[in-house]
């Protein structure tokens, strides 16, 4: 879970080879949802059923 653009968090993890070590990345979205870091932590906790 990043604070960062969803899009820039899996190109962090894929730049330094390690994006296959987690299974679920999340971050913002480029459409405005989730901006907030407590919506990226709802969304986690809800798509894993937490």
């Amino acid at each position: 879970m990043r604070n960062n653009w969803n899009i820039f968090a899996e190109k962090i993890l894929e730049h330094f080879d390690i994006s296959d070590d987690f299974d679920f990345i999340v971050g913002r979205d480029l459409d405005g949802t989730r901006f907030k870091k407590n919506e990226v932590i709802i969304h986690v906790l809800e798509e894993n059923k937490i």
